[in-house]
């Protein structure tokens, strides 16, 4: 059995295209839009996680979470 981990662990820094993700599902939720729309829209849209699958509201979700993990720990 292998167990996978997310490689966006919380003291790292996010790369170019996660960045841009970022502040994209950031700009969404600001417009009023939830994790599930979310998702689906970058579906529609093409956008594949970093790790190639599909997008689920829960993958939304877990990108806003590490990264306000990361800012916390970085302060």
């Amino acid at each position: 059995m292998t167990l996978q981990s997310n490689d966006l662990i919380p003291e790292q820094v996010y790369n170019p295209r996660q960045e841009v993700l970022y502040k994209l599902i950031v700009q969404l939720r600001s417009d009023g839009l939830s994790f599930i729309k979310i998702s689906k829209k970058l579906n529609a849209w093409g956008i594949k996680t970093y790790r190639g699958n599909t997008w689920l509201p829960q993958s939304v979700h877990s990108v806003l979470k590490k990264k306000s993990l990361s800012e916390h720990r970085i302060r």
